[in-house]
């Protein structure tokens, strides 16, 4: 097939479903974080709590109202601000239970153990098994996933950090009469997120190294992969993010499912972003443009607990795994394809350097952000109908780009492979 008429094809959600066999379905699950770092999530700081408990109810409502699943992975600093601040330990009614008692969200532990410099505004004395036994004062059930870890040994401040003994139990730190023994990890990345693997399926990562990482190893946990990745914020383009998806849905459909196959994805959002004006109503803007994915078989919601029962009801515990990085996923793009506001971009995955070409003369604002949103790159085009931007150093991953003019606003998910 003609590689435009190809592409073309891959943008338009109804001719997707038609053309492609839809033997491959994506297990996919809405996704947040808070950090150790979120100034407005602190165990001191009241005057946005009541706010940020009504947003966060905003979103377990839009979740419910369409259908999805969301698996809500919390900082040690928010959990002691909903204990002080929303009375946690001694009500039902708290932020923590309520959400944990929705059958459409889990709660999740996620945590950076950084005990270096009690000065530093990233010091976090409390490793997974104290998260575990904050939630537990909480009056939370039972949690048994792992919310994202460092997954390089020569990342870890200290033995805390070795997932690869989690399998066994991890004692606290904070609290160390306490234990905690989960059954998934999820994710996995590094500490300033520039070098992290984007591997989708599920297997038993075989160790804490970059080359050992994505091959399977029986004897470890299981891990589901949190896929090629899409972040919602404030300013995402719903329509450009949709589309990616349904280009993510061809990719993986490309070819025949075999036994083993599982697509697993998160859309990711951090809660520092809710208080934004226009969070909630992105987020609620994706779920309801993944409806009809739902509704032709082509996503299922599924919580991470409920992925891994999914896949365990028809596959070995121990030897069975299916792991592909996302980059090879992508169907790739060679020539640049103009989208209707005249703007092209390609290659796409890219290498060396990204070239952006438009068809209009006028002031052009240009965007690079990695997978936590954080921008990397920034410039403007002013008149000119091309830009290139060297990217030979940025690590291989994610990237989103966004384009704002003066009569429209452009976003694309970007794959850097060198």
């Amino acid at each position: 097939m003609n590689k435009k008429l190809l592409l073309s094809i891959m943008l338009l959600p109804s001719v997707v479903i038609s053309v492609v066999a839809q033997t491959n379905v994506l297990h996919l699950n809405l996704g947040s974080h808070n950090e150790i770092n979120d100034p407005a999530y602190g165990v001191n700081y009241t005057t946005n709590y009541a706010t940020i408990k009504a947003k966060a109810m905003a979103v377990a409502d839009s979740v419910n109202a369409n259908g999805a699943k969301w698996n809500m992975q919390v900082e040690s600093n928010f959990i002691r601000a909903c204990i002080q601040q929303d009375f946690a330990s001694t009500t039902t009614t708290d932020l923590m239970e309520t959400m944990d008692n929705l059958a459409y969200v889990e709660v999740d532990p996620h945590n950076h153990l950084d005990t270096n410099n009690v000065m530093n505004p990233n010091y976090n004395p409390y490793n997974y098994a104290d998260l575990n036994h904050l939630l537990d004062s909480c009056g939370l059930s039972t949690r048994t996933n792992v919310g994202g870890f460092i997954y390089q040994s020569s990342e870890w401040d200290n033995a805390d950090g070795n997932w690869t003994t989690y399998k066994t139990g991890l004692q606290g730190r904070t609290f160390p009469s306490v234990s905690w023994t989960p059954v998934m990890l999820w994710g996995g990345g590094t500490k300033s997120h520039i070098s992290d693997p984007l591997p989708v399926g599920v297997w038993h990562p075989g160790g804490a190294t970059s080359g050992t990482f994505m091959t399977n190893n029986s004897s470890e946990l299981l891990d589901m992969g949190n896929g090629c990745g899409w972040l919602v914020t404030d300013s995402t383009d719903i329509t450009a993010m949709l589309a990616d998806i349904n280009d993510y849905i061809f990719a993986i459909n490309f070819n025949p499912a075999a036994s083993n196959t599982f697509y697993s994805s998160t859309i990711m959002f951090n809660f520092r972003n809710i208080l934004a004006t226009n969070t909630v109503a992105k987020i609620s803007e994706v779920l309801r443009g993944i409806k009809p994915l739902v509704a032709n078989g082509s996503v299922v919601w599924e919580t991470l607990s409920e992925k891994r029962a999914d896949w365990l009801g028809a596959h070995n515990n121990t030897t069975d795994n299916f792991i592909k990085d996302c980059s090879a996923l992508n169907v790739g793009i060679t020539d640049p394809i103009v989208d209707e506001n005249g703007i092209s971009v390609y290659p796409n995955p890219a290498n060396d350097q990204l070239n952006i070409a438009f068809d209009k003369q006028e002031q052009k604002d240009i965007q690079l952000f990695d997978v936590t949103g954080k921008l990397i790159f920034s410039d403007n085009a002013n008149d000119d109908k091309s830009k290139t931007i060297d990217i030979s150093t940025l690590p291989s991953s994610i990237y989103f780009l966004k384009v704002q003019t003066a009569t429209a606003s452009y976003s694309k998910k970007i794959v850097v492979n060198h």
